[in-house]
């Protein structure tokens, strides 16, 4: 992602990322993002990341794939080749919070790349589920 806007700027922003190593080279990437925005801003902000026109953007396209039995107006998969590794965006909305994984695999293959694309998956169910059984009033759209 590249640059950073001035506005509208999120409420608050967490990030965390991790690497496997195996035989001494990084075989995997995970980046987990969570982003809270201005209440009632959650819809648009998430519409802004579908279109790259958030202050965070991606500097080459992502290929939109089908996500059987989401809402796509608040669930976006998407998938990114870059020659040397294959990434894999799952991000959802819940209220004003905006959760993003990507998962990274540098050498995909078959079941490598498709155990890519679960893990995002799954990585982002799991925290939408912990978002949405919180007391947390931005997860909730409050």
């Amino acid at each position: 992602m590249a640059g950073m806007d001035a506005a509208p700027a999120p409420v608050a922003h967490a990030s965390r990322d991790g690497y496997e190593i195996k035989n001494g080279e990084v075989v995997r990437t995970v980046f987990v993002t969570v982003t809270g925005w201005a209440p009632g801003t959650g819809a648009q902000r998430f519409a802004d990341l579908q279109n790259n026109t958030i202050g965070c953007r991606f500097v080459t396209p992502h290929e939109r794939l089908p996500w059987t039995g989401r809402d796509l107006a608040s669930s976006w998969l998407s998938k990114h080749r870059n020659g040397v590794f294959t990434s894999y965006l799952a991000s959802q909305r819940v209220g004003d919070v905006i959760v993003s994984v990507v998962v990274d695999r540098t050498k995909p293959q078959g079941q490598e790349e498709t155990a890519a694309k679960q893990d995002a998956i799954r990585l982002a169910d799991e925290i939408i589920a912990k978002l949405k059984a919180s007391d947390l009033p931005a997860a909730k759209g409050l």
